[in-house]
């Protein structure tokens, strides 16, 4: 088991999970699948439990800016949720939904992260 869920119903790691160059530590507590109407209307229950591993990896990129851009958190989102089960079509829906999110949000530690590299 990767995950249990809190009290508060956010999830955390059970042990340290690695993907590629990232590693998410143990105990990092996320609030699991979130996606802003009117992206949730195309998502399954089904859809949500698979994308559990997929928003770990992605919350953690993101609380850790200046480490990772965010297309690469973007990406890795897409990719392992894929890779667990998230028809490609959906994806497109939710990359579409993440880039107007960005738009309409000033993230500027986003910016700034960039910047410093």
């Amino acid at each position: 088991m990767m995950f249990v869920v809190t009290p508060d119903y956010k999830y955390k790691t059970t042990k340290d999970i690695k993907l590629e160059n990232v590693k998410v530590p143990k105990n990092f507590i996320f609030d699991g699948v979130t996606a802003p109407f009117p992206a949730s209307l195309f998502l399954t229950a089904h859809d949500y439990r698979k994308g559990i591993l997929a928003s770990c990896f992605h919350d953690y990129m993101c609380d850790n800016k200046k480490n990772y851009k965010r297309k690469t958190a973007t990406h890795t989102l897409l990719k392992l949720w894929k890779m667990n089960g998230l028809a490609s079509w959906k994806s497109w829906i939710i990359y579409i939904f993440i880039e107007l999110y960005q738009i309409f949000t000033s993230d500027k530690e986003w910016e700034y992260a960039i910047k410093e590299r």
